[in-house]
């Protein structure tokens, strides 16, 4: 491996860029020689930056270069003039009949315009297992969800408002694999970003001795999402869906990560949303039942744990639910036992330490905290506000309660005691006008209740679009401290993609296998299962598929973020926006064999 060169001349300065040293980035993978290598020359004349990629020796077809400022070029060679003052990192990424390499180089623009290269970037790979991983960490900023929100932005004409958007632009967003398309990105994929592209642009934006913190939501198992109709998925139990889940999208997804040009990030994995949690409550809904009977969920998930526990770059959170969900005493018993058993079958050599913890709230609306009800056993008139119809003697109000009272049972159950929680705060803000400022006077439980809650809804168990939420706090790591078992607040649920379609019409599934469900009818009152609840959806009208932009929805968010989202100081300029990596080769995972 070529290491890094340094010369100085007297009118221009030049720096080459090698491929880095296993030690600090470990090696792409090109088939072979101490020859393959992916080089670049950066030479500074006056305020421009030369960029020279002719030094590079494997066969390439496709050079493509991240600028660091949000700027993307393609080209052997390329002349470029930064803006603004700065540290930029440069990314060279090339592609030729041997494979993928990169090349990372760095570049500082002070007062004036003046350049300085500052040399190559160490990205030392990951050797030890935290206990939580977004402690000291950067977290991966989506570009792709940025382009979306610019979609937004060119709706609105107030510069105030516009800033606002452009501050969530740089908010960092868990990217979601729902389906093996998303694996490689593309057109069937809307246009979005691959996973390989998502690594290399973070470690673009990886800083030199900070970890940086990838977040993925595997979302794919066959017959998913078992008591619902919006997303059920493309992969069915009944065609062999199970194998392929394990061989064409755990397994390439595994590959991907375990990739050594990735051992510098680390890697948040949220599994199967919402697929456990049914297992708990909604076997009598008769697709639930088909997935307990075949063990479809249990068998997934512990593929997965298994699958992805190897590395020590890799920590998985299992979802579940939330409190309005399985927070009653006979739902939590049942919960913690039948996780464990999930956990302890899943056949991993790290045993119940496979797991790094739980999430709950994912792409729900939960409040984290109800302020204004701390006591589920308060009285009112005689009555416990536990008792008020939209509780229905669940003791559990918010998600902080919910896991202090998890955590408790989980290590008594025999996971760690290192286990921690994330909460998905996205969309559980409740701000607006809407948002009580104290408790209520009243004397009655329910109205005392209703007029004192954050959450809004007409039931708790309204899922889709609902009217009146508002982003939540923004991700933050150790809210509570570190001793305290939630280790971070995160957005899973990028803000703004719909929850699902409210057009009946769509009554058979697309091509990401996604279609009408009642409960995102606003005029649809709930009226099926076990206990209904009577409610009206309170879901938004014109929603798109689940997953896809929803402009109206987003803006909804914004207005009603508590806390309020502050502006960037940026109005004319997108944040974080670049073009797509325009691969020559598409990226399996029989490429990292």
């Amino acid at each position: 491996m070529v290491m890094f060169m340094l010369a100085a001349m007297v009118l221009a300065s030049t720096v080459a860029f090698a491929a880095p040293d296993a030690a600090e980035l470990n090696a792409p993978h090109l088939t072979t020689t101490q020859a393959d290598q992916v080089c670049f020359k950066a030479t500074i004349h006056g305020q421009d930056l030369h960029l020279d990629a002719s030094c590079t020796t494997m066969q390439t077809t496709n050079y493509h270069w991240l600028l660091g400022d949000g700027s993307s070029r393609k080209g052997q060679k390329l002349k470029y003039r930064y803006n603004k003052a700065g540290d930029y990192q440069i990314t060279l990424t090339a592609t030729g009949k041997g494979g993928k390499g990169v090349a990372v180089g760095a570049m500082r623009v002070v007062n004036d315009h003046i350049l300085k290269v500052i040399g190559k970037k160490k990205l030392s790979p990951e050797r030890t297992h935290v206990v939580n991983p977004y402690d000291g960490a950067d977290t991966y900023i989506n570009p792709d969800y940025a382009r979306l929100i610019e979609t937004s932005i060119k709706q609105v004409d107030k510069p105030e408002l516009i800033a606002r958007m452009r501050s969530m632009q740089q908010i960092a967003t868990a990217i979601w694999l729902d389906r093996i398309p998303a694996i490689y990105g593309g057109k069937e994929n809307n246009g979005r970003s691959s996973l390989e592209q998502h690594l290399i642009r973070a470690l673009a934006q990886q800083r030199e001795g900070v970890p940086m913190l990838v977040e993925l939501v595997l979302y794919n198992l066959p017959n998913r999402d078992c008591a619902a109709l919006s997303s059920n998925g493309t992969l069915d139990f009944r065609s062999g869906g199970l194998e392929t889940y394990k061989k064409e999208y755990i397994d390439v997804i595994a590959n991907v990560i375990e990739d050594p040009r990735f051992a510098s990030l680390r890697f948040v994995l949220i599994l199967e949303p919402d697929s456990l949690p049914n297992m708990i409550t909604n076997l009598w809904h008769p697709e639930c039942a088909f997935a307990h009977k075949n063990n479809v969920y249990l068998i997934g998930n512990q593929y997965a744990i298994q699958r992805m526990s190897k590395a020590v770059n890799t920590y998985l959170y299992m979802d579940i639910g939330h409190s309005g969900w399985l927070g009653w005493e006979e739902n939590l018993k049942g919960t913690v036992a039948y996780y464990t058993k999930v956990v302890a079958g899943a056949d991993s050599d790290s045993g119940m330490r496979a797991v790094d913890g739980f999430i709950t709230n994912t792409s729900n609306f939960t409040p984290t905290e109800e302020q204004f009800l701390t006591d589920p056993n308060q009285q009112v008139n005689g009555e416990v506000v536990k008792s008020a119809e939209f509780y229905g003697w669940n003791p559990n109000f918010d998600e902080k309660d919910y896991i202090e009272i998890l955590h408790a049972k989980f290590i008594e159950s025999g996971f760690s005691k290192d286990m921690k929680f994330l909460i998905d705060t996205s969309r559980n803000g409740w701000g607006g006008d809407k948002r009580p400022k104290a408790s209520s006077g009243s004397d009655t439980v329910n109205h005392y209740v209703d007029q004192s809650r954050l959450d809004h809804r007409f039931h708790r168990g309204n899922w889709c679009n609902p009217i009146n939420t508002g982003l939540g706090a923004r991700p933050i790591t150790q809210p509570y401290g570190a001793a305290h078992p939630i280790a971070a607040f995160i957005w899973a649920k990028p803000p703004g993609e719909s929850d699902g379609i409210s057009d009946p019409n769509q009554a058979e599934a697309d091509g990401e296998g996604k279609r009408f469900d009642k409960m995102c009818d606003p005029n649809y009152v709930g009226d099926f299962g076990p206990t209904p609840s009577g409610k009206p959806t309170g879901a938004m009208a014109s929603a798109p598929a689940s997953g896809h932009w929803f402009h109206e929805q987003f803006m909804m968010l914004i207005k009603n973020a508590y806390p309020a989202v502050e502006e960037s100081g940026q109005i004319g300029k997108p944040v974080y926006l670049d073009i797509p990596i325009n691969d020559t080769k598409t990226f399996r995972s029989v490429d990292l064999q």
